[in-house]
């Protein structure tokens, strides 16, 4: 435990300035640390690869801040930590990386006054591909759901050492192939969980049906009943089948077949509520 905790030492680097669309800590850590060291903050069926390709998600994480802070869209280079604490949403990409779509997410969450920290899971050197957008085609690559989820434990490790972070409000959001890894993380760390455009339903991948978050961490969860994904027999239903009895916790199915859930503008104030809601 001793050693653990001398080579962690080793591995902290000064997050007085970070990298907004690189959170460049990656490359000093690594040269401190070895694969087995990083296994307490992978979930416990987290592959025991090289752990710098989980660095390089973090490292190439997009950053928004809200205003007044002198970022309200993607910005280069490094910038001064707010002088004030603020909620952050981890906030998972879909299938197909940072698009239009988690961009557009990021906007309407930091008008509301929160930071968006984005991995990016396609910084790895060798990430194949989940999905098929065209023929909506989905699970081509059972093995990305432990990238995800190695991603979600060592990004929520550097969040808690940023100085400018509100630690009693972060939350996991995601979408897609994202709502997947929010719903089925099994660890704590978060305030809140909000799952975007996924059922919770997976057949016989077992080890992404249902919700696996703590049962003292809230979650709100929304899919479309049409959704043109999850029309399979396996895979058709809602996360609320897996909410009964968690406190706070709320599913809602919309109408149509939209994906995207927060094109919809009720559904982006349903999230602002649910933020709210649960905010320390």
């Amino acid at each position: 435990m001793i050693t653990l905790w001398k080579t962690l030492a080793k591995c902290s680097l000064n997050t007085t300035v970070m990298s907004v669309v690189g959170v460049a800590l990656a490359a000093a850590l690594i040269a401190a640390c070895q694969p087995s060291e990083f296994l307490p903050f992978l979930p416990p069926e987290g592959i025991r690869s090289d752990p710098s390709e989980v660095s390089r998600t973090w490292s190439a994480a997009k950053v928004w801040l809200p205003k007044p802070y002198g970022v309200t869209n993607l910005a280069y280079g490094r910038f001064d930590p707010p002088d004030t604490k603020l909620p952050v949403i981890l906030y998972l990409h879909g299938c197909t990386g940072i698009e239009r779509n988690e961009r557009n997410d990021a906007y309407f969450l930091i008008r509301a006054g929160y930071a968006v920290i984005m991995p990016d899971s396609y910084a790895r050197t060798n990430r194949p591909s989940n999905c098929n957008p065209n023929t909506k085609a989905a699970d081509l690559f059972r093995g990305v759901f432990r990238f995800r989820s190695a991603e979600v434990g060592y990004a929520l490790w550097q969040i808690k050492k940023l100085s400018w972070v509100d630690h009693n409000n972060v939350f996991l959001m995601g979408f897609s192939e994202g709502g997947v890894t929010t719903a089925a993380y099994p660890r704590g760390g978060f305030t809140a969980r909000v799952i975007l455009g996924w059922t919770c339903h997976a057949g016989d991948w077992h080890e992404i049906r249902g919700v696996r978050a703590p049962e003292d961490e809230p979650v709100l969860a929304i899919v479309s009943r049409r959704d043109p994904w999850y029309q399979n027999r396996w895979n058709r239903g809602h996360c609320g089948d897996y909410l009964h009895g968690r406190k706070g916790s709320k599913s809602i199915v919309l109408d149509g077949s939209l994906h995207h859930v927060t094109d919809d503008a009720e559904v982006r104030e349903a999230v602002l509520q649910f933020l709210k809601l649960n905010s320390r």
